[in-house]
């Protein structure tokens, strides 16, 4: 036989269904001899026209599989898209706490700035092998279907489904400044990173936060016995953030519950700060002796603008933070009654 029709039929039958690959490769043989007719002795080119009329050995073989076969059903497709995102979104999340951990594991209090690195490189290279590995064990849940005992489970399940197991119609919900998925992910990242970044060089160099004057004195302004509150009020600033933001990426958009979960944790994180500004002895003495060396003037002028500083401060807050939250409410609102109209 020629070494081309050889190289033909191989490609075609190795396609195959192992069983029928004998009865393939005779019929195909029978075949191309077929469309060679009398020619004896055909040339190179004559036999790869005619194998080029027969086809390619890939859609050739395609024509004698028996069944369809796919990594994915077609009838569970939509379901293993629907599925495959919120597997991937919690896997996500999840390479972002193991992120977290690993690189407070591994702080090092001496370089405590070098923290900030580690944490972007472990969130980027767990954040690939995460989304890897949801994706392959969601296609292997799959794939499993064509398992015959899981199949046989599967089938026995679908065909004894009752109407009360079926998912309530979800109610309409405003959508609020829409936004894909990737720019929220994005946006997590970058706020959860940075909040925690900051988190923890405040608290590692919380006795170093201090005034220092030219003949390199320095004067600690914070009272070390709130270290702990302010270790506690960054950690659950923190998670509330992170729900916030893993709650966001869960839904796609902004809807009226996320708006409401915002305005609230904001409106805690408002309340703590000012609470914490108001402790007493909140401020060391050595705080007020380093204002007084540097702008040699008397503990008087120095409380007086200290506490201008303090609720200045916390009026800024206040006021941004109504701005903000009717703002917000506003277009909310504005958008809705947009929507009711048109319906």
């Amino acid at each position: 036989m020629n070494h081309m029709i050889e190289k033909y039929i191989y490609a075609v039958t190795k396609r195959c269904p192992s069983n029928n690959r004998e009865e393939i490769k005779k019929e195909l043989e029978s075949y191309i001899f077929d469309m060679l007719g009398d020619n004896t002795k055909p040339t190179d080119q004559e036999i790869d026209d005619v194998l080029h009329k027969i086809g390619n050995p890939i859609h050739v073989a395609s024509k004698y599989q028996t069944e369809e076969r796919h990594v994915v059903p077609p009838m569970f497709y939509q379901d293993y898209i629907l599925i495959l995102k919120y597997v991937l979104i919690g896997f996500i999340i999840i390479s972002v706490i193991v992120s977290m951990i690993e690189s407070l594991v591994n702080l090092d209090s001496q370089f405590p700035v070098n923290f900030v690195g580690n944490i972007i490189t472990n969130t980027f290279t767990n954040l690939f092998s995460f989304m890897f590995a949801a994706f392959g064990f969601t296609t292997l849940a799959f794939w499993s279907y064509s398992i015959p005992k899981v199949k046989q489970n599967v089938d026995e399940w679908l065909t004894n489904w009752k109407t009360k197991d079926l998912m309530d119609v979800p109610k309409e919900e405003i959508k609020f400044k829409p936004s894909g998925r990737l720019s929220i992910l994005i946006e997590m990242i970058f706020a959860v990173l940075f909040s925690v970044a900051f988190g923890v060089l405040f608290i590692v160099y919380y006795e170093n936060i201090a005034i220092y004057v030219v003949d390199q004195t320095s004067y600690p302004i914070l009272n070390l016995d709130y270290k702990p509150l302010f270790t506690a009020f960054i950690i659950i600033s923190n998670i509330l953030l992170f729900l916030r933001y893993a709650y966001h990426l869960n839904v796609g958009y902004v809807n009226s519950k996320l708006l409401i979960f915002r305005a609230v944790v904001k409106l805690l994180s408002i309340i703590g700060t000012i609470i914490i500004l108001l402790l007493p002895n909140l401020l060391t003495p050595m705080y007020y002796d380093g204002l007084i060396a540097l702008f040699e003037t008397d503990l008087t002028t120095v409380t007086y603008w200290t506490n201008i500083i303090i609720y200045t401060m916390i009026a800024f807050m206040i006021g941004i933070y109504i701005i903000e939250w009717l703002t917000t409410t506003i277009k909310y609102v504005s958008k809705k009654n947009t929507q009711n109209k048109k319906c």
